[in-house]
């Protein structure tokens, strides 16, 4: 009878391990099959309502703030209004310097509502990063809700559609509740692509800098005059939130695109301008590392403990019943 109880205990113990020690990989299962399957019905929703506004759509661009001369020029078959209000949007707050986008909070609200156009997820597009082996919906506005789901546009920035005087900001959870998202951000490097695809085309970026900014730096990540950027914006170090980890990404044409022995010479630091109040010091050489450090430290541990703990629960089992049998 003792025995017996041993073993109902031993296996109580060993499932209730294995639950805890398995719950982060099961949530970011299901992260990664739910947010496949929201691709896949943005997608189709895309190609649904397509179909009218491909048939008259007009092919004339808009002239008040044009796209890159080597822009693919399929932007006006779908949702020939929205495209357009969205290029009107883009050189409104890049000719007022941005004057809403005074704190973090400004973030938070949505540019546009794309339900009113039909796209029930109100999802922009989604952004791919194969150096990360990410892919996430993008959702417009900085909120708690669309930030548990995937990838989101900061308000107030540039609509990720491409053209001079832009640079949309995408920001995302880094390891939400045990689903990874912008969690290894770091392994980003200089000439890494990063896509993201709009129901009007897919845009191709080019990592050319990286760097550790204090949450209110908004400077950092405003437009940059003459260049059409895409700005990645998480949390750092990793399960801390004391600051931001930015990767700036310029525009490329090319999916060949790769990092040259010259690409951080050539390509240009991010313009930023500050007032005396606004100035802070930047952090230290010995800060970023450490910083560094501690995060790669953190993600190992939070990649590896749970599959050690099952491993070590398992062995433990196996020794305990080994030992029941010999009795």
């Amino acid at each position: 009878m003792k025995d017996k109880l041993i073993t109902i205990a031993a296996c109580i113990v060993f499932l209730a391990g294995a639950a805890i020690f398995c719950y982060p990989m099961a949530k970011s299962w299901y992260y990664d099959y739910n947010t496949s399957h929201v691709l896949d019905s943005y997608k189709d929703e895309i190609k649904e309502l397509s179909k009218p506004e491909t048939e008259k759509a007009e092919t004339e661009k808009t002239e008040a703030f044009p796209a890159s001369a080597e822009q693919v020029s399929q932007t006006e078959e779908i949702f020939p209004d929205l495209y357009e209000e969205m290029v009107t949007y883009n050189q409104s707050i890049y000719e007022n310097m941005q004057k809403e986008l005074t704190d973090p909070f400004s973030y938070e609200s949505a540019s546009f509502d794309l339900t009113e156009y039909g796209l029930s997820h109100n999802i922009i597009g989604y952004l791919s990063i194969p150096a990360m082996d990410v892919e996430l919906p993008v959702y417009l506005g900085a909120n708690d809700e669309n930030l548990s789901k995937g990838a989101v546009h900061l308000g107030q920035t540039s609509m990720p559609i491409g053209g001079d005087n832009t640079n949309a900001v995408l920001a995302a959870h880094r390891g939400y509740q045990g689903i990874p998202m912008f969690r290894d951000i770091e392994k980003l490097k200089t000439g890494d692509l990063v896509t993201i695809t709009t129901p009007w085309d897919t845009l191709i970026y080019q990592v050319f800098q990286t760097e550790i900014i204090f949450p209110d730096e908004i400077n950092k990540i405003l437009i940059q005059p003459g260049k059409d950027m895409l700005t990645l914006f998480t949390c750092h170090p990793y399960r801390q939130n004391s600051h931001r980890y930015v990767v700036y990404c310029e525009r490329t044409f090319t999916k060949d695109a790769e990092a040259s022995p010259d690409t951080e010479k050539t390509s240009s630091t991010p313009e930023t301008v500050q007032t005396d109040t606004e100035k802070k010091e930047a952090p230290s050489v010995t800060q970023t590392e450490d910083s560094l450090s501690s995060s790669r430290q953190q993600i190992l541990i939070d990649k590896y403990v749970p599959v050690a703990g099952i491993l070590f629960l398992a062995v433990l089992f196996i020794l305990c019943m080994i030992g029941l049998k010999k009795k």
